[in-house]
């Protein structure tokens, strides 16, 4: 960024808790702040992003009804819902459920959210993911310990028969 000298805009986020910068080749006056799609994409994915990472369900409300992508995708492929998985924000989880959030996106490593919710030991997530109907047959890739698992075999690695009993009793609603 620094290196080709680009204008810098910078983004107070909530509660003047981080501050981005976001840098384009383009002055702010041709960037149309609010309306541009490179401007929604980059700071309010970014925005998103850090929402899902503190866990603020009434700020994500707002975003996504600000026309925000409830699955925006981070530089790892992750998506608000499984940011909030791996940062145990049940009740942002929750949310992201029952507003129709992507529950069988996966990320890098071919993890989905509810893989990321066994691999954290997550059992409360672990169970609204497959009551909401996530598929429970994705297979990690290209990772060793992730490699063409599924979430019931990472709770057999982590030897949880909570979690190995639930996953066990369901079966995949995408045959």
């Amino acid at each position: 960024c620094a290196s080709r000298q680009p204008w810098r805009h910078t983004l107070l986020l909530s509660r003047g808790q981080t501050l981005l910068t976001f840098c384009d080749v383009m002055p702010a006056n041709k960037l149309g702040f609010g309306s541009s799609p490179r401007w929604r994409t980059g700071i309010v994915r970014k925005e998103l992003e850090m929402v899902a990472f503190n866990g603020d369900v009434d700020e994500c409300e707002r975003m996504v009804a600000e026309g925000a992508d409830i699955d925006a995708r981070n530089k790892y492929g992750m998506t608000p819902l499984m940011i909030a998985v791996t940062r145990g924000h049940t009740p942002l989880v929750e949310w992201l459920i029952e507003h129709g959030a992507d529950l069988d996106h996966t990320a890098k490593y071919g993890m989905s959210a509810l893989m990321l919710a066994v691999v954290y030991g997550h059992l409360g997530m672990v169970e609204a993911l497959t009551e909401a109907g996530a598929r429970t047959d994705s297979r990690g890739t290209g990772a060793p310990g992730f490699q063409d698992k599924t979430a019931l075999d990472l709770a057999r690695d982590r030897r949880d028969e909570t979690m190995i009993g639930l996953l066990s009793d369901r079966s995949d609603p995408h045959p």
